[in-house]
């Protein structure tokens, strides 16, 4: 049985000249490389202490990322799109019976990406079976937003925090046939328990994405496994009004993906 590849370099057609990107043919290659960085970052006594460490770890530039190094990134891809990004298609995967992959733009695509979409990068795509050289079928590019905070911001809790940026996020989650994700980080006030309002956060996203385009809440969060370790979770929740991947964008069953990428 011949090997799956690590990944795959895959160039679409447009009018405007070939975009370049490239897919992680191996999900399962990609989501280790990242569970080493992460528990390797996390050995950091100080990684934990504050938003900033924490934050930084997730910001950090994937092309700079040692254990990310046979990728080949744009210099706008940032770890913790890659964490939302298999999230998305590890969730869209299991409650759809589909083979969804991940993947980026490479490097030098900021030019032709404008020219087609009117905006320099995205922050990742999927698509479906890729193979070597060209493809006339576009992949779903995917639009990646987070309740990260500044240092001095006041933080109330993930459901505040979501609901005070999707104003100026809006505009940003208006092309049809996309993910439009919203990354929740675990932040609450001093003594607050940690809880999120999925029937308030779907009906909020809803306002601001538009028709035919997919809403997705990932919630970042750090439970305890039996064994009283840390673990690095992410659950993901399809919030749609019109799109391939979800039918509708109500809240009578909620279905949310689970994808752990590290314990420590």
């Amino acid at each position: 049985m011949a090997k799956t590849p690590v990944l795959t370099n895959v160039n679409f057609k447009t009018s405007d000249g070939l975009l370049e990107l490239q897919a992680a043919t191996d999900i399962g290659h990609l989501k280790q490389r990242l569970i080493a960085y992460f528990e390797d970052e996390f050995k950091n006594p100080t990684s934990m202490s504050s938003y900033t460490s924490f934050q930084k770890i997730l910001n950090r530039k994937a092309k700079g990322a040692n254990h990310l190094s046979i990728y080949d990134f744009d210099a706008d891809q940032r770890v913790g799109e890659l964490v939302a990004s298999i999230a998305i298609a590890t969730t869209i995967n299991g409650l759809h019976n589909m083979k969804l992959i991940p993947g980026w733009q490479r490097p030098g695509q900021q030019v032709i990406m404008e020219k087609v979409f009117s905006k320099k990068s995205w922050d990742g795509f999927l698509y479906e079976n890729p193979t070597d050289g060209t493809d006339e079928a576009f992949p779903t590019f995917i639009e990646i937003k987070s309740t990260m905070v500044g240092p001095t911001e006041d933080v109330t809790n993930p459901n505040e925090l979501m609901n005070g940026r999707l104003e100026q996020y809006k505009k940003h989650f208006q092309s049809t046939d996309t993910i439009c994700c919203i990354f929740v980080m675990p932040y609450t006030s001093t003594g607050q328990n940690l809880e999120f309002n999925l029937k308030e956060a779907t009906e909020k996203l809803n306002e601001v994405v538009t028709d035919g385009a997919m809403g997705c809440i990932c919630l970042l969060s750090f439970p305890s496994n039996k064994s009283k370790q840390t673990v690095m979770t992410v659950h993901c929740f399809l919030v749609s009004k019109n799109s391939k991947y979800a039918s509708n964008g109500k809240i009578d069953k909620v279905i949310l993906g689970k994808t752990e990428f590290a314990i420590f």
